[in-house]
């Protein structure tokens, strides 16, 4: 089959993101282990004024695939390239034809936190979520990277259960224990990292529950770990410094938050290392990046116990109600001072961590297309 392989994520802020890591690394390990088919990528004609992830795949969509804009363009595009079958793995229209389509699906946050995220958005943004989900509803064939997407698919869109697929991603081999500490301490030092520190990494939108996470580690400082800075990683993270500074100053925060912003993976791995625990109190997850690469690289875990998380992380770290700042503290003091159950979780996580391949999750994919083209 001819397989048109959607890597848009790339080539706008979404790669900075869980969009743009699902997307980089299934397609590379697609392309690697592919054997039948022809893989032609395809991206965005990205505007000069436009936020520009650096994609990996732009010399090989120039080469050997395609660009689109416009209403029409993915539709006018399949047929010029003859193309079989169509992954997205964007939720940006334009999109394909759904009978040849197959849709990755990650969440559906602005569903379920629709009375704050459809409330921030403007009306383009409305109208861009009602195309996606009304395609949705006719796709071929959906893959959701949980079950708990896939319930949601069901509950708020209707969509039969024979249309969703469950495939788990993959955490990249980059993720591991780092025991040479020259390998930790000079990227420590470049970002003026001091120590011990908790980390948290990600976005800083209303599900990641950035207040909670302030909250909840002023409560721990309180209780007699008050040397602990708190190291803030991710995108937007320097982007919404002043107000979250705010909120901390009102905590008693303000000197131990550091902050990072984005940072190369191999940075991100020795943060990671040089951590005490990461922190990550989410109101909402599709998958949970963030706890499983921690794991990787034998770092105990403080999560929420809802959504995904309790699905994908259940029994491998320590879970508590986000909205309870005085658990999630509790939690952490123990993993301070409690060496055995520190042990235990940097041992689970570890084994826990290797069962979520890229490899694995790409002959999934593969396997759905074969069946569809069958």
């Amino acid at each position: 089959m001819r397989i048109g392989i959607d890597v848009r994520a790339c080539d706008n802020g979404s790669g900075y993101r869980g969009i743009g890591v699902y997307t980089t690394h299934l397609v590379q390990a697609l392309m690697k282990l592919n054997r039948c088919h022809q893989l032609i990528p395809f991206g965005l004609r990205v505007s000069r004024h436009s936020e520009f992830f650096e994609s990996p795949f732009t010399p090989l969509v120039d080469r050997e695939g395609f660009r689109i804009n416009g209403r029409r363009s993915l539709l006018n595009q399949l047929d010029a390239h003859g193309l079989d079958l169509c992954h997205v793995l964007d939720f940006l229209p334009p999109f394909a034809e759904p009978d040849r389509t197959v849709v990755t699906v990650y969440d559906l946050i602005p569903l379920v936190f629709s009375r704050v995220i459809l409330r921030w958005n403007k009306i383009r943004t409305k109208w861009t979520l009602g195309i996606y989900y009304r395609f949705l509803k006719k796709a071929r064939q959906i893959l959701a990277i949980s079950h708990h997407t896939k319930a949601d698919l069901m509950r708020l869109l209707e969509i039969p259960p024979e249309r969703i697929r469950v495939i788990y991603p993959g955490i990249a081999p980059v993720f591991r224990p780092l025991s040479n500490p020259q390998e930790i301490t000079p990227t420590l030092r470049r970002y003026q990292i001091s120590t011990p520190y908790a980390l948290y990494v990600g976005s800083c939108d209303y599900r990641k529950n950035i207040s909670g996470l302030l909250r909840a580690f002023a409560r721990f400082q309180a209780r007699g770990f008050g040397d602990f800075h708190l190291v803030l990683v991710g995108k937007d993270v320097k982007d919404h410094r002043a107000k979250i500074s705010e909120y901390a100053s009102s905590l008693g925060l303000s000197d131990p938050l550091q902050w990072v912003g984005y940072i190369p993976q191999e940075d991100l791995v020795a943060l990671y290392n040089g951590a005490t625990m990461l922190i990550h109190p989410s109101l909402y997850e599709g998958f949970g990046f963030t706890p499983l690469e921690a794991m990787a690289c034998g770092l105990p875990v403080v999560t929420s116990n809802n959504s995904s998380l309790k699905e994908v992380i259940h029994g491998y770290a320590l879970q508590e109600d986000p909205n309870d700042e005085e658990a999630f503290s509790e939690a952490m003091r123990q993993i301070v001072l409690d060496r055995t159950l520190r042990e235990t979780l940097i041992q689970k996580g570890l084994v826990h961590a290797k069962r979520f391949s890229w490899d694995q999750t790409a002959k999934e994919v593969l396997r759905v297309y074969e069946e569809i083209g069958a």
